[in-house]
C-alpha cells in the first residue's frame, strides 16, 4: 500500500525512504531525536545521490567526496519510538559552481508533515584537501524552476556568543569518524546539545555551519550562549582556537499548564507525594506552585464507596513538552502507581491526574478535552485555582502572581 505523503514537494528528482524510528534512537523524550534525524538526512541524500550517478563511492574512486557544509532544518514534531518516518530528498540547485543545494522533508505514520530542511554541499578534491568546481554535467539534475524548502536565515555561520552560558568539553573518538576520515557531521549537532542539558525536548529549528574538521584524538570544546528560546552555539578546538562548527537553536517556548491530582485510596497523601515527584520529573518541566491539599467528599461515586474521601491537590508546572505528549506521560504515571480502569464508574483509586488547562489551550480532541469540561463545576479545583491566582481557560501565565 503506498504511504500517504500529503505535503510533499513535487521535483525532477525525488527520492523517497521510510525509517522506523528504533529504540536506540529515542532520547529521554521516549521521541525521535534531532540527531537520528540529522543522521536519517544523510542516509538519504547517499542513496539518493548514488541514484543519480553521484554516490560517494563512484566519487570516492575518482579522488572526490560530497561534504556537507551546511544544514538548516525546522521540526514541527518529534515522533515516538516506534513510528515510522518517510523522507523525501532532492537536488534543487547550485549556489555558483561551488555549492550543490539539497532539500528534505518528512511526514509522520498518518502522512502529516514533521520536518523540513535545506542543506548545502561541497564537492571536495581529496587529495588535494580543497573544494572543487561542480561539473556542468550535475546542472542538468536542478532545472530551471525546480523548487526548495525554504528558511528564514538564522545566522548559523557567524552566530553572537556574547558570553558562554555553558560548556562541555569533548574527545575525539575513532569512533566519531566517518568514511571521510574525519567526524561525522550529526557528532557536532550532539555535542552542541550537550551543552543545554537543561532543554530535553529537541529544538524546533537548528541552523548549523561546519567550518573545519575534526580528528581523532582532538580536544574540543562545546560553547552555549543561551538566550531564552534561542541558543547559540560553537564548537572549538583550544590547541589553535579554530572554530570547527557553529549553530543558532530555536526552542519551543515554555508552557503553563494547571494539573488536579486525586486520590481515595490510603496512603492518600503518598500517592499525592509520589505523583507530584514523578510530574515534577518529566523531561523539560518544572513545579511552579502548588495550591495546597484539600480533602473533599467523592462526587458521582456509587454508595459503597461514599465514605472514601479524596485528597486533591492542583499543582502549576512549566513545561515544554506538547499537550498530548503531557498527557501521555500523566497516564503512564497514573499506571506505575497502581490506577485501575475498571467497568465501574469512578470507583476508587490510588490516583487520579487531570490536566485542568495548557496556557488557554481549547482542544475538543475526545482524547484531550481542554480545558477540562468539569473543572467549573468543581470547587476542589476552582478554589485551589483562585488561591494561586489562576481562571480556567484563559493563559496561567499571564495570571500567575510571579508572571
Amino acid at each position: 500500500m503506498e504511504k500517504k505523503t500529503a505535503g510533499f514537494i513535487q521535483s525532477a528528482h525525488p527520492f523517497d525512504e521510510t525509517f522506523a524510528v528504533r529504540s536506540y534512537e529515542a532520547g529521554v523524550a521516549d521521541r525521535v531525536t534531532l540527531p537520528t534525524l540529522c543522521n536519517y538526512m544523510q542516509e538519504i541524500a547517499g542513496l539518493s545521490a548514488d541514484s543519480l550517478g553521484w554516490g560517494i563511492r563512484k566519487l570516492q574512486e575518482e579522488g572526490l567526496t560530497w561534504m556537507l557544509s551546511r544544514l538548516h532544518v525546522k521540526v514541527s514534531r518529534y515522533v515516538p519510538w516506534g513510528e515510522t518516518v518517510t523522507m523525501r530528498t532532492w537536488p534543487c540547485g547550485m549556489k555558483g559552481r561551488l555549492i550543490a543545494n539539497r532539500s528534505f522533508q518528512a511526514a509522520d505514520s498518518e502522512g502529516s508533515l514533521i520536518l523540513e530542511a535545506h542543506s548545502e554541499w561541497l564537492y571536495v578534491d581529496m587529495k588535494a584537501q580543497r573544494i572543487a568546481r561542480l561539473p556542468e554535467s550535475f546542472a542538468s539534475l536542478v532545472p530551471a524552476g525546480t523548487p526548495a524548502v525554504a528558511l528564514e536565515d538564522l545566522g548559523g555561520k557567524s552566530p553572537s556568543l556574547p558570553s558562554v552560558t555553558s560548556s562541555v568539553e569533548v574527545l575525539v573518538r575513532r569512533g566519531d569518524l566517518d568514511f571521510n576520515d574525519h567526524v561525522n557531521n550529526v557528532h557536532y549537532a550532539e555535542w552542541m546539545l550537550e551543552a543545554v542539558p537543561e532543554r530535553q525536548d529537541g529544538p524546533e529549528e537548528m541552523d548549523i555551519v561546519f567550518h573545519k574538521a575534526a580528528r581523532a584524538g582532538d580536544r574540543l570544546v562545546s560553547e552555549a550562549f543561551c538566550d531564552g528560546v534561542r541558543t547559540c552555539h560553537r564548537i572549538r578546538r583550544p590547541s589553535d582556537d579554530s572554530v570547527l562548527a557553529t549553530a543558532v537553536m530555536l526552542w519551543r517556548a515554555p508552557k503553563r499548564v494547571v494539573v488536579c491530582l486525586g486520590s481515595n485510596i490510603e496512603p492518600r497523601m503518598d500517592y499525592l507525594d509520589r505523583a507530584q515527584a514523578a510530574l515534577s520529573a518529566m523531561p523539560s518541566t518544572r513545579l511552579l506552585s502548588s495550591g495546597g491539599t484539600d480533602e473533599t467528599d467523592p462526587v458521582g461515586v456509587p454508595d459503597e464507596f461514599a465514605a472514601m474521601k479524596f485528597l486533591n491537590r492542583v499543582l502549576l508546572f512549566e513545561t515544554c513538552l506538547s499537550p498530548q505528549e503531557f498527557s501521555r506521560r500523566m497516564h503512564a504515571i497514573e499506571d506505575d502507581l497502581g490506577r485501575v480502569r475498571g467497568p465501574v464508574r469512578n470507583a476508587p483509586r490510588t490516583i487520579d491526574i487531570d490536566m485542568i488547562d495548557y496556557e488557554g489551550v481549547v482542544s475538543d480532541d475526545p482524547s484531550l478535552v481542554l480545558p477540562h469540561p468539569r473543572a467549573a463545576s468543581r470547587p476542589f479545583v476552582m478554589e485551589p485555582m483562585a488561591r494561586m491566582g489562576l481562571a480556567l481557560g484563559a493563559a496561567p501565565a499571564l495570571l500567575h502572581p510571579d508572571a
